[in-house]
């Protein structure tokens, strides 16, 4: 059997690679059986190596098929896969073994007559395409010998070859010296033939017209689709002259090149960048005069990406949320070529501006006043407009804290705009608490009985303890709504399951010991009876004894439930048990207590952003084995939520000593109002037994002066963000059905590592051998974590990820076989060194972790930057400004060129690091930078420390290594 691939059976394969690329398992149904020869000749090019995916064909036995399939779901490496079904419809699959693959993979057809017509459009008349159709019989196998045979007889040599092959596979042969490249060695004719080739499919320039060799050839022919490409995305008419003339050329040639554009971006990574630097530096004019609305969606070439970058940095000042909200989406989710080539710093940044953009278009939609007269019209409009506004809010501080480094392109301005988005949510903050104060005011700071905390237990935890079965209560600290609400995004929508979430609000202050104590049945004809310690509320009075604490909480509620047991648990006391036990333990009781305390305590403590992601994992993780255990109902709530400010923005107010309030509250028996404060007698709070005490907090997201640290996450006043609590039920009408694969992470430490404190790791999640199933049942992605073993005062950050995962929200979501890296950052005490973990958390799969070997060292406490001043406006500032040299060091600067060179050098110097985002900022542009590139050994000699060019995960970058004094 000849391996060779005729023209109608190449322009078949490549139409069916690109399916796999997208979808990666295929099922072709081939009703007709019209394939079967060409699928045997796919399957011996994989054996040769000739195809880089698995292909699977049933011929005649379904337990052969089957056979072969489970050899190749041991693949490690998982190959995408081709599953061959002759003489199989839509119907008729549905009777095979083959249902479960076809379903969970994409269905392939292609008639055999458009296939035809459609290989052989431009290489024979219309009248010679019909002509062969309606010639009996029609197969593949005569169809490639017609259109070879037509080939040949219109040109001879390689002239005809030529146009037997798509310019992708030309583009193939040339750069692997393989084929067609291997025919240039016949001489001029030969390569004329290829040139005048390139010419009539892509409208290639005589003048483009440079070499003999075939990486020459492939040089220029990449570099001119790239400029198609780039015209063709273009929104204005090309400016430079070698441009000029492409939007007239007929569209067949501007489609090839595209089309040719993207397969080197997917096939010759290498090979693309090159391409585009040797056409960037042709483009002189448009390099210099095109501006971000002129650019499309494609960054085809570096400089617009960067100048795409550095527009949107500028609409965020000039508040144009929806084009740079646009503008970023368009580069992270089509997976911008030069985001993914510069590494990690570069997407960071993007994701940074998007967020930005996200939070100032939330911040439009919410609109500056609270704008309600009620406080059921309060809560309403929190839920809708208002808690959107704190998730991004929240979302891009967790970005800031994970990424926050000197290297992101264009950092003072990067950090400016993120800190007017600050200044922006603040302010947006302070309104919407001083309109909420004005709201409790004029009808009571007091709910009606539906919004009351206190009323929670009798609303919503008696009735599920009516019926059969366990009930299980998460009590959750500081789980703000915004929170429970992507809680309630990743639970999903399940078939045979009742998700609903619902919004009260918090009894004031808003503390642990009042919420805590409230979410119990504390309450006595509408009133809750305090009990005071230090002029603080430490809990409530319940008939003979007082609820001020987990077991007196879970005692109250045991009370009132009845049964066997009503358990308490914390959250790892859950994670870390069985089935088994979780299963006897709810068989005894009507209702179990989840107490979580990951989020406040984290919070506290200063790493809150770090922890809140990994807190709501492990909720889900907890969730989701009680469901496995057997428990069909769940309830979720909190005592009060959270103010995450900022140190260098938020207002301090003064009341009395520094040790009379707490930091959003202070009870007080002198009923005054203070400038700046709200007011309220703690009998208008339905307190029973506190006559005279009245309850002071700022009217806005201000902190009292307490003389101690400042904090960033506060609660205890009366903020929207710290009263309104989320209600979330969970009712699963059928048991669960879990994910019967096994999987393994498999995982390395790269040997190059990025300078300073952050590290990469690599990783992969496989199905492993043996695991149960068919490799191709598994899963599209699942959720991992980074944590430290052994360790509980280091945090792991994950500041990005690139390759097959993604970040979504702080979590990382890794595709199924597909390699990823994890830059993070370790924080903790500065000379520990600890290993790390990858895990999954979420407990929706049964995952096998990977821990490192090596141990990581620990720099530093993680602490926030001090904040400097904002660039000016009208200048824009260089990425990272530049220290004036030392006296000492003005003489070895002086023997480097004057200009951007020497202020490279002058940085090293200061800083140690110049990233290439930096040097194409200083240079102005990549083909003046590619210039001192070719120097940069000589002018290396001249300093007084080592430095050399290194690249981690694609970020090339210029270092300083050691002193030579």
């Amino acid at each position: 059997m000849t391996l060779h691939l005729g023209p109608v059976s190449r322009a078949l394969e490549e139409d069916l690679h690109a399916a796999v690329v997208r979808n990666d398992l295929i099922v072709w149904l081939d009703a007709d059986g019209d394939y079967t020869q060409f699928v045997d000749r796919l399957i011996a090019l994989r054996q040769a190596g000739a195809l880089s995916y698995n292909v699977r064909a049933y011929r005649g036995s379904f337990l052969e098929l089957m056979f072969a399939l489970e050899g190749a779901a041991d693949d490690v490496d998982k190959p995408k896969l081709v599953i061959h079904m002759p003489r199989f419809n839509e119907e008729q699959v549905r009777a095979t073994p083959v249902l479960e693959l076809y379903l969970a993979g994409t269905r392939y057809r292609k008639a055999l007559k458009t296939l035809i017509a459609e290989a052989a459009a431009g290489l024979a008349s219309a009248e010679a395409i019909d002509a062969h159709l309606r010639a009996t019989p029609v197969t593949l196998e005569r169809a490639d010998e017609w259109l070879a045979a037509l080939a040949v007889t219109t040109e001879v040599g390689l002239r005809g070859e030529l146009k037997l092959h798509r310019l992708s596979a030309i583009l193939d042969d040339l750069l692997s010296g393989q084929g067609i490249a291997a025919r240039l060695s016949g001489g001029p004719d030969a390569v004329d033939a290829v040139w005048d080739h390139l010419q009539a499919v892509l409208g290639l320039p005589t003048s483009w017209r440079e070499g003999e060799r075939a990486d020459e050839i492939a040089l220029v022919a990449a570099s001119w689709a790239l400029a198609l490409e780039y015209v063709h995305d273009l929104r204005r008419k090309p400016r430079d002259r070698e441009l000029v003339g492409i939007p007239e050329l007929p569209r067949p040639m501007i489609e090839a090149g595209c089309a040719l554009a993207v397969h080197l971006r997917q096939r010759h990574r290498d090979f693309y960048e090159q391409a585009a630097g040797a056409a960037e530096d042709l483009l002189v004019v448009e390099v210099r005069e095109a501006e971000a609305r002129d650019l499309g969606k494609i960054d085809t070439f570096e400089f617009e990406e960067r100048k795409i970058y550095q527009a949107a940095l500028a609409g965020l000042g000039d508040r144009q949320w929806e084009t740079v909200l646009e503008w970023a989406k368009e580069r992270l989710e089509g997976v911008s070529f030069w985001i993914e080539r510069r590494g990690p710093l570069r997407k960071s940044a993007w994701e940074l501006v998007q967020k930005a953009a996200a939070l100032g278009l939330a911040l439009t939609a919410a609109g500056p006043g609270l704008s309600a007269n009620s406080l059921e019209a309060a809560v309403d409009r929190y839920v809708r407009v208002g808690a959107p506004v704190d998730r991004a809010h929240r979302e891009l501080e967790q970005a800031w804290q994970a990424t926050n480094d000197p290297q992101l392109p264009e950092y003072d301005l990067l950090r400016a705009r993120l800190r007017g988005l600050r200044e922006l949510w603040h302010a947006w903050a302070d309104n919407w608490a001083r309109g909420f104060g004005g709201v409790c005011r004029a009808n009571g700071f007091l709910p009606p009985p539906a919004l009351q905390q206190r009323m929670f237990f009798e609303d919503v935890v008696r009735p599920s303890i009516q019926t059969t079965g366990a009930t299980v209560l998460f009590l959750v600290d500081a789980l703000r709504f915004e929170m429970a609400e992507d809680l309630r995004r990743a639970l999903g929508d399940v078939a045979g399951t009742d998700v609903e979430l619902r919004a009260r609000l918090a009894e004031l202050p808003t503390i642990t010991a009042v919420g805590m104590s409230a979410l119990a049945p504390a309450v006595e004809q509408g009133k809750l009876r305090p009990t005071l310690k230090d002029d603080n509320i430490t809990g409530f009075i319940r008939g003979e004894y007082h609820v001020d604490g987990p077991e007196s909480r879970r005692r109250a509620m045991g009370d009132v439930v009845g049964g066997q047991t009503c358990p308490g648990l914390s959250l790892a006391e859950v994670l870390a048990r069985d089935s088994a036990s979780l299963k006897r333990t709810a068989a005894r009781a009507r209702l179990i207590i989840v107490h979580v305390d990951e989020i406040d305590s984290a919070g506290e403590k200063g790493v809150g952003l770090v922890a809140f992601g990994p807190a709501l994992q492990r909720i889900r993780a907890a969730l989701r084995l009680l469901h496995e255990a057997g428990v069909h109902r769940f309830v979720l709530t909190a005592d009060h939520g959270f103010l995450l400010l900022d140190d260098t923005l938020r207002g301090v107010l003064q009341h009395g000593r520094r040790t009379d309030p707490r930091r959003r509250h202070v009870l007080s028996t002198s009923a005054v109002d203070h400038v700046g404060e709200v007011r309220v007698p703690l009998s208008q709070l339905g307190y029973a037994g506190v006559d005279g005490l009245q309850l002071m907090m700022p009217e806005t997201t201000g902190v009292f002066d307490t003389g101690k640290r400042s904090q960033t996450f506060v609660h205890g006043g009366n903020s929207l963000q710290e009263r309104v609590i989320p209600v979330l039920t969970i009712r699963h009408k059928r048991p669960a059905g879990g994910d019967t694969l096994q999987y393994a992470i498999v995982a390395e430490v790269p040997k190059v590592q990025p300078e300073g404190n952050l590290y990469c790791i690599r990783g992969k999640v496989v199905v492993e051998a043996g695991g149960g199933a068919l490799n191709f049942d598994s899963r599209a992605d699942i959720e991992l974590a980074l944590q430290v073993v052994g360790n509980e005062d280091v945090q792991a950050e994950v500041s990005q990820v690139l390759g097959g995962a993604t970040l979504r929200g702080g979590t990382l979501v890794a595709r199924m076989g597909e390699e990823f890296d994890v830059f993070f950052r370790l924080s903790g005490p500065p000379d520990a060194r600890v290993p790390v973990e990858l895990y999954h958390p979420a407990g929706e799969a049964e995952v096998k972790p990977y821990v490192f070997e090596r141990r990581f060292d620990v720099s530093a406490l993680r602490a926030r930057e001090p904040e400097r001043p904002a660039p000016s406006e009208a200048t824009p500032q260089p990425t990272a400004p530049l220290a004036p040299p030392s006296a000492a060091s003005e003489a070895w600067l002086a023997r480097l060129p004057e200009g951007p060179a020497r202020d490279i050098f002058r940085h090293l110097a200061n800083h140690g690091v110049v990233t290439e985002d930096q040097a194409v900022t200083m240079f102005g542009g990549a083909r003046p930078l590619r210039r001192f590139n070719q120097r940069f050994e000589e002018f290396a000699a001249l300093a007084p420390f080592v430095a050399r060019t290194d690249q981690v995960g694609n970020v090339k970058r210029y270092i300083r290594v050691e002193d030579n004094r």
